[in-house]
């Protein structure tokens, strides 16, 4: 059985179709959910991605980063060629230890956080311009926006050839996620994880996207200083800047939702569909744009994530059972050892795995839910149950 994982940063559970989002546009996700195994309760294992993509490999909850990881999922694939596709340049600064085991990986260039070549000259990529709406907040003036906000400044260079949609990263992570599938059609054992860039990347979709959420008449394209806003470097809560942030985030993920269903017709065409499976989910939700919300939706937002699992011949169910990353690492691992879907949620319900989320900043602070309330484990008596399983407590103790 081949797998493929396909996961994201900053896509929040309530952000899609089948999630309950009336707003968005994401018919291939809402299809392929309803044709999967489709966890209503899914939660990262911490607010920051990169711990959950260790938590997913090592088989842990809210671990702090090592030096040098195990990653006991590739000893239970060691029979898979492993490949990494991505486009999120944070793995390549930040996160070594995650591409370290995979067989081969490819990056796309030109995402935000990408580095690229020395320039002076500026020039915004087509879908850039500077509306009225944001002079209130900083002044139109190139040199200051980049000043503020240096990645940008490499983004707008090496995004600003861009013709037609193909040249988007995302629709070039996709196409060659395709490609890859294509050159392995015979293969019955690949593991491919296509990572992509955050749904915060609010640039990454063309100007006719765009202009399904915003205002009537407006031609698709995007004001660069709504960056500066997002990433928090100029604060501004007005009802304007929050309605063009939503619909830079709208567009953002029915861009992704256009090239996941091209993909999904790629593993048709090629014939692989009857033994494929597929995974889709995020590494972190999103708290955007809402920077006053108390503790407890700060967690639902930031932590409560989609979890899809396609199998070949599986029927639909949408399962409440409460999952983390422990839940996607026994899936995986499941579906390796050709056990029945079922198999791996019984393991859920016989660890009681209600433990979602843990700081990156501090080993004490950590948050268990039972799927629908959320407590956090520094206001917890221990004398009491708590709705905390044994099996939680076992993993919260481990990891201090």
């Amino acid at each position: 059985m081949n797998i493929i994982v396909i996961s994201f940063d900053s896509l929040r559970y309530d952000s899609l179709g089948f999630g309950g989002n009336q707003q968005v546009f994401t018919p291939n996700i809402d299809r392929l959910a309803f044709e999967s195994w489709s966890y209503s309760n899914n939660y990262t294992s911490a607010n920051e991605s990169a711990i959950t993509r260790y938590d997913i490999f090592n088989n842990t909850i809210g671990s702090m980063h090592i030096d040098k990881p195990s990653k006991p999922l590739f000893n239970v694939i060691e029979n898979y060629h492993k490949h990494l596709i991505f486009d999120n340049p944070k793995l390549t600064n930040y996160s070594h230890d995650f591409i370290d085991k995979f067989d081969s990986w490819m990056s796309v260039r030109g995402c935000y956080y990408d580095k690229f070549w020395c320039y002076d000259d500026i020039e915004l990529p087509e879908n850039w311009e500077y509306s009225n709406t944001f002079n209130n907040i900083t002044n139109p003036d190139n040199n200051n926006l980049f000043k503020l906000d240096n990645n940008l400044k490499s983004y707008s260079h090496s995004n600003r050839l861009r013709e037609k949609e193909e040249d988007w990263a995302t629709a070039r992570l996709f196409l060659l996620s395709g490609q890859f599938l294509k050159d392995n059609a015979n293969r019955d054992n690949m593991f491919l994880w296509i990572e992509c860039a955050g749904m915060s990347d609010l640039w990454e979709a063309p100007a006719e996207i765009h202009k399904l959420y915003q205002q009537i008449g407006s031609n698709g394209k995007i004001d660069p200083r709504i960056f500066l806003i997002q990433n928090n470097l100029i604060k501004n809560q007005s009802s304007n800047i929050i309605d063009a942030l939503v619909a830079a985030y709208y567009a953002r993920i029915t861009f992704i939702d256009r090239w996941i269903g091209i993909l999904l017709k790629t593993i048709t065409s090629i014939g692989i569909d009857e033994n494929t499976a597929i995974v889709v989910t995020s590494m972190s939700g999103h708290k955007f744009p809402f920077d006053n919300l108390d503790s407890f939706n700060l967690l639902e937002n930031t932590c409560h994530v989609p979890l899809i699992v396609k199998i070949p011949h599986a029927s639909h169910q949408k399962d409440i059972t409460p999952t983390s990353s422990t839940g996607i690492y026994h899936i995986i691992a499941s579906i390796n050892n050709d056990q029945s879907y079922s198999t791996s949620i019984a393991y859920q319900n016989q660890k009681g795995i209600i433990i979602c989320a843990a700081s990156s900043d501090n080993p004490d602070d950590f948050a268990v839910t039972d799927g629908i309330d959320f407590t956090h484990f520094n206001d917890i008596d221990l004398s009491l149950n708590n709705k905390i399983s044994e099996y939680a407590l076992k993993l919260i103790n481990n990891r201090k």
